[in-house]
């Protein structure tokens, strides 16, 4: 259902946690029965599913409950591909402080583009308060994050 892209979302994205999903080769179809059976083992035997994540408790702990009701392809993704690829806080950065970033991120992704716009000037010069000016360039600065930019990046 909903949830498992979003936990991939987690694992993957934010490194909050551990685990793949593996798909089947076309030809590596095998019968209910077999299948079953084949669970049964690994049941029998406890070992891990190849499709299982886990979720760190840091995740757990900074993940907040708004973030499973979002629209991960809709708003979510788009917007995080954007922080990432102006440099500014994402992934894993996204969790620390128990997740403050990650609450401020998802309180804008839903919203339009100017409110999102907004927040990543803001990180955008906090980043280069940090950096002591050492960030150059269209990419580092804030005044480049415009409302045109974000919606037009996100459409």
């Amino acid at each position: 259902g909903h949830l498992a892209p979003k936990v991939r979302f987690i694992v993957k994205t934010l490194g909050g946690g551990e685990g793949d999903l593996v798909w089947a080769e076309e030809e590596e179809f095998v019968t209910s029965q077999q299948q079953h059976e084949e669970e049964e083992e690994c049941d029998i035997a406890d070992i891990d599913s190849p499709h299982k994540m886990r979720v760190s408790n840091v995740a757990k702990s900074s993940v907040p409950p708004e973030f499973f009701g979002s629209r991960l392809e809709k708003h979510v993704g788009p917007r995080h591909a954007y922080l990432e690829l102006y440099g500014l806080p994402s992934g894993q950065e996204l969790l620390n402080a128990n997740g403050r970033r990650l609450k401020q991120f998802l309180e804008v992704c839903s919203k339009p583009p100017p409110e999102f716009a907004m927040l990543a000037m803001r990180w955008a010069a906090d980043s280069q308060r940090l950096m002591k000016g050492r960030l150059s360039g269209d990419l580092a600065g804030s005044a480049a994050h415009t409302s045109e930019r974000v919606d037009n990046f996100v459409e």
